[in-house]
């Protein structure tokens, strides 16, 4: 059973391109959460913040544009919960943006799996 240099090469192209399709479709199923509740993939840091009117005006940026002088005031809520959207908002779409990166590394690879694993049965035979 003498493998030639052309199936060798071919094998070890498809080895390459299952792993990095391995590592791309983990990545993908990641940015789907992302979509799907982009509470749970926002960072820890961050979402602490917003899940108080303290912790919200303990933000330096934010002092200066929220009234922090009560911590239960209805403008400080009101801002917190609009913030907390925008933050949701952009987690979402940073799943949008890695979702179809990864849908395109995934077509990529199976472009070049296909006749790699075609050249290699080939030159079994």
């Amino acid at each position: 059973m003498k493998k030639s240099i052309l199936e060798i090469y071919a094998l070890a192209v498809c080895f390459v391109v299952i792993i990095c399709f391995s590592v791309t479709l983990g990545r993908g199923i990641y940015d789907v959460i992302q979509i799907v509740n982009p509470s749970f993939t926002l960072s820890s840091w961050e979402y602490q913040r917003y899940q108080s009117n303290e912790n919200f005006c303990t933000n330096a940026a934010i002092n200066k544009k929220a009234n922090c002088a009560s911590p239960n005031n209805i403008e400080t809520t009101k801002m917190r919960e609009a913030a907390y959207a925008i933050a949701l908002k952009g987690e979402q779409r940073t799943g949008f943006q890695g979702l179809v990166t990864s849908l395109i590394v995934l077509l990529v690879s199976i472009l070049i799996f296909i006749p790699h694993w075609m050249i290699a049965r080939k030159s079994r035979d």
